[in-house]
Order: C-alpha cells, then sequence, then structure tokens
C-alpha cells in the first residue's frame, strides 16, 4: 500500500517573488469553490485545488476573487444608491477555511527530495492535469511530479 504526494512549486504570497517547494498530501484538501450569482443566474463558477498552489490560494482567492466582488457590490452601491439583495448578486463559497496538508516544503527541489527521501518518501512519477484546447487538440496545461512513501 503506498501514500502519494504531489511536488508542487509556488512564490510566497508575500512578496510573490520567492519560489517554494513543497511536497503535499492530496488527500483530504477539499476544493475552493467560488459561485457567482447575478440576477438569480450563476454567472461564474471557479474551482481551486490548493494542493497545486499551497502558498498562494488564498492570496489568489482574497486579492483576486473576493476583491473583485467586492469592487463589484461598491460600484453598484455607488450607481445605485444602495447595497444589491442577495436576488442581484450574490457570491457562495465553499472549502474557504480548509488548508491544505503540507508535508515539506524548502526553497530548493532538490533539497525537498532530500528531506522526504530521509523519511522514506521516494520519486515515483508525474501527473498531469487540465486540459487547454489549442487548434482544436487538447493539451495538459499542468503536470507535477509525485511521490510516494509505503504505508502499512
Amino acid at each position: 500500500m503506498w501514500k502519494y504526494a504531489a511536488i508542487v512549486e509556488c512564490v510566497d504570497s508575500e512578496s510573490l517573488m520567492i519560489p517554494t517547494w513543497y511536497l503535499v498530501n492530496p488527500d483530504g484538501n477539499d476544493p475552493l469553490i467560488v459561485r457567482e450569482w447575478k440576477d438569480n443566474s450563476m454567472e461564474d463558477e471557479i474551482i481551486r485545488y490548493k494542493w497545486m498552489s499551497p502558498g498562494f490560494w488564498r492570496y489568489e482567492y482574497e486579492q483576486n476573487i473576493r476583491s473583485n466582488y467586492d469592487s463589484y457590490v461598491y460600484h453598484y452601491i455607488q450607481e445605485n444608491g444602495e447595497e444589491p439583495s442577495p436576488d442581484h448578486i450574490k457570491l457562495e463559497v465553499e472549502n474557504e477555511k480548509s488548508e491544505p496538508e503540507i508535508l515539506y516544503q524548502s526553497n530548493d527541489v532538490l533539497s525537498l527530495i532530500n528531506i522526504a527521501g530521509e523519511n522514506g518518501w521516494e520519486l515515483s512519477g508525474e501527473i498531469t492535469a487540465g486540459t487547454t484546447p489549442s487548434s482544436g487538440i487538447h493539451t495538459p496545461t499542468n503536470s507535477w511530479k509525485t511521490m510516494r512513501r509505503k504505508i502499512g
């Protein structure tokens, strides 16, 4: 029996400059799901798997998704003199509070592999997720190296 984890690179959410490598356990990491409703119709649904960007997902939610919604509400109030009702605009958020399980982290990927290796982890392959239509052909957009550790 094996336990698998992914090696992901993510920049620091404070400076947006410092790359950090993480070994992240994807088990139990419910994605952040945001649904934006306008005039009783869902306008947009955003799904972010937190293990794919363990150091950045909260920044993205707070600075991009949430601030765009707040900006829309602000402009609505400026134009209409009142806050929009939940029937007019609504933001539904699922799993905002859950955090990804970061097993190890380092600013150097080889150091991360060595640290994990000392604790029984070994490189095991690569996974890809997400596709983008390109000239009518779907091609992978993201890939991650994986590590595994024998359990049980």
